[in-house]
């Protein structure tokens, strides 16, 4: 949460008008990450009516954040409270637990750099938490001291500057994330800019404004609502590019907001950054874990928020060239003369064998199913599906080759492998098309799937033209153009153990056997 420079006391910071309405976020964050069986109770008792202080909001909460955490680090159960008071033109805050209190000699060591006391409740390493609150709040023109009684609890005690109308004039600007203004939008709201959308949803409607203002002045087009089920109908129907969510929000909260959208979109589809008060890296990983891509804490900066989406968006558009590339090369598996002959292979048989061109569409359904499908492509998928896969293709073109292609089966049906998809019909598809359609009187296709020791031994046979000692070479070290072959072997070398070998005669035909270990995997 600290970098070096801040250890240090070269704090940067960002002094404005801040409501106590933002301790109130705190403790709800929290809350909101804490077990649901924890024994510790944290609220937040502030009137509403007290006036603002002049800080920095982010420093600000992570003063909260440290004690409340140091808090629940000694407290096994009972009760961790924050309160707050004006006293002589200074806001004091009190953040008081009923643990296991400090005792009285290492009272004056708490705030050193390094402290580590010697309660046994303590599991944590070097004391840094306390040296660097303690900085912070001096560094914000205010004061903090300690006091305890073991075993009945501690009260960490800091002042905080009101705000006045001088200080105020020299506020600095950034995204704030104040609550108690009152702006009623009408929504959703919608600036329209660039062909690229963000989604901004928060149910704060001063955050909304602030949000969307920054980012249209950016050149996007941006739309906003105020709650997740808002989100989750207007996605549905529409292109968003980029979505900022924020964590706490009444109804649903950023994190099962998090959760629809993934059930919808990947993280690569639709980017999202969760906006926060007080993250830590337990909550970093809370949130990552339902599918945000990334989070910023509040208040946000512009510059940190333009460079996060940029490169969110960025990513996103590579996944989108490198999919297209992918297709592409799929589209390219299906040939044109394949695709064109069964057609009209099919087209002839609904003249006279209706029951035999439903069984014909039904193979080229599968057919199509297997090859234009990314995901399926690249994963590993049963070898009985590779093999469905494979009938499916065979049947096709005995329809269109008749007599002039026989086909023989060798299959072990009780064996259970996890093979590449589209592994081994490329391979029977390479076997038909090179192989026996040159040959006027065709051929034969036999595919074999048997155990051979410890191994699976596939085996693709084809009596057609056969291939040259030199085009052999050529295939084994990847030296050919030939598709329907290469990427195959390439899949087939990522499994361990696994090998290939071919077997080939110029004008006899070609034997190609696969062995893989029956464990599978890559």
């Amino acid at each position: 949460m600290f970098s070096s420079n801040q250890m240090t006391g070269e704090l940067r910071i960002s002094l404005r008008s801040v409501s106590l309405s933002v301790i109130h976020e705190v403790v709800a964050e929290i809350r909101s990450v804490m077990p649901k069986n924890s024994q510790v109770r944290v609220a937040a008792e502030i009137n509403w009516d007290l006036p603002k202080i002049f800080t920095d909001e982010l420093r600000f909460k992570q003063i909260l954040y440290n004690l409340l955490h140091n808090a629940i680090k000694f407290t096994q159960n009972g009760t961790i409270t924050v309160t707050a008071h004006v006293e002589q033109q200074q806001m004091v805050i009190q953040v008081s637990d009923t643990g296991c209190g400090i005792a009285t000699q290492e009272l004056d060591r708490i705030f050193n750099a390094f402290y580590q006391g010697n309660n046994h409740h303590n599991k944590e390493g070097l004391g840094l938490g306390l040296s660097i609150t303690k900085n912070i709040v001096e560094k914000l023109n205010g004061n903090i001291h300690v006091t305890s009684t073991v075993e009945e609890g501690t009260t960490f005690t800091f002042t905080m500057p009101l705000s006045t109308p001088e200080n105020v004039s020299n506020e600095q600007a950034t995204i704030t994330s104040h609550t108690d203004t009152e702006i009623q939008l009408r929504l959703p709201l919608i600036y329209k800019g660039s062909d690229k959308k963000i989604l901004v949803v928060d149910d704060n409607h001063v955050n909304i404004k602030a949000l969307t203002e920054a980012l249209s002045l950016k050149g996007y087009t941006v739309i906003a609502v105020d709650n997740g089920f808002d989100a989750i109908d207007y996605i549905k129907t529409n292109h968003v590019d980029c979505m900022l969510i924020d964590l706490m929000m009444n109804g649903m909260s950023g994190y099962e907001l998090c959760k629809r959208v993934r059930k919808q979109y990947d993280m690569l589809e639709l980017p999202i950054i969760i906006l926060t008060t007080v993250m830590k890296q337990s909550d970093l990983l809370q949130t990552l874990k339902v599918g945000a891509n990334d989070y910023l804490q509040k208040p946000i900066s512009t510059d940190e928020l333009f460079i996060r989406i940029e490169s969110l968006l960025a990513v996103r558009q590579s996944s989108i060239d490198a999919i297209e590339v992918e297709m592409n090369y799929l589209y390219s598996q299906v040939t044109p003369h394949f695709v064109y002959n069964t057609l009209n292979t099919i087209i002839g048989l609904s003249y006279t064998d209706m029951e035999n061109t439903r069984e014909a569409l039904y193979c080229l359904a599968t057919y199509f199913r297997a090859k234009l499908n990314v995901h399926y492509r690249n994963s590993i998928v049963p070898i009985d599906e590779e093999m469905e896969l494979v009938k499916a293709y065979l049947s096709i073109e005995k329809m269109r080759f008749g007599d002039r292609l026989r086909i023989k089966y060798d299959i072990d049906e009780s064996i259970q492998l996890g093979i590449p998809a589209l592994s081994i019909q490329p391979l029977v598809e390479n076997a038909v098309f090179h192989g026996i359609s040159k040959k006027v009187e065709g051929g034969t296709i036999e595919l074999s799937l048997q155990r051979e020791g410890q191994f699976v031994r596939i085996k693709i046979y084809d009596n057609g033209v056969g291939i040259s000692e030199e085009k052999v070479h050529q295939l084994l070290n990847e030296e050919s153009t030939r598709i329907g072959f290469m990427n195959p072997l390439k899949k087939f070398k990522l499994i361990k153990n696994a090998s290939l070998r071919i077997y080939s005669e110029e004008g006899k035909g070609t034997t190609i056997v696969i062995l893989l270990p029956e464990g599978g995997g890559t």
